[in-house]
């Protein structure tokens, strides 16, 4: 009478081929959920952007000399702390600041013009937020000379 010996174990060559398959899927899900983390900061730098240029043109509504100072009793010198939006010490989530500027144009010494500055961008987020369709902005955004260099740059959007 033969005897037969059952092997029931795994080869160490199915092992192997579990654990690459797992790593692939490994990788596949860090790429996922590096993209989608990259789309939603880029939604809250659009929304951010957004709403500042919608409150200080709420702020300057009416006025004759805008965009130069700070209106009348408002509480900061800070154009981005007087709407209450954020300090120069806040981060935006690309670990950048924004700032604001009086515009480059002024009409009988008004500006009627302000930019809005957005800094330490990579190269792949300043070109999603420079093609991105700003309502207002009073000139086109140029890629290619906005972004330069692969990572901190800084974009500047005009607004009207």
């Amino acid at each position: 009478m033969l005897l037969r010996k059952n092997d029931s174990g795994r080869s160490i060559v199915e092992m192997l081929g579990v654990l690459a398959i797992m790593g692939v899927i490994t990788v596949m899900g860090i790429s996922g959920y590096s993209q989608a983390v990259g789309k939603i900061n880029r939604n809250k730098v659009v929304e951010d952007v957004t709403r500042a240029v919608q409150e200080i043109r709420g702020l300057y509504a009416g006025k004759t000399n805008v965009y130069t100072t700070v209106p009348t009793g408002s509480e900061d010198d800070d154009i981005l702390l007087s709407i209450g939006f954020r300090s120069e010490t806040d981060k935006h989530p690309f670990g950048g600041v924004y700032f604001i500027s009086q515009g480059k144009d002024a009409d009988n010494g008004v500006y009627r013009n302000f930019s809005l500055h957005i800094t330490g961008l990579g190269k792949q987020d300043c070109y999603y937020l420079c093609t991105t369709s700003w309502q207002g902005s009073a000139e086109e955004c140029v890629p290619t000379s906005a972004c330069p260099d692969d990572e901190d740059n800084e974009l500047i959007l005009y607004f009207e």
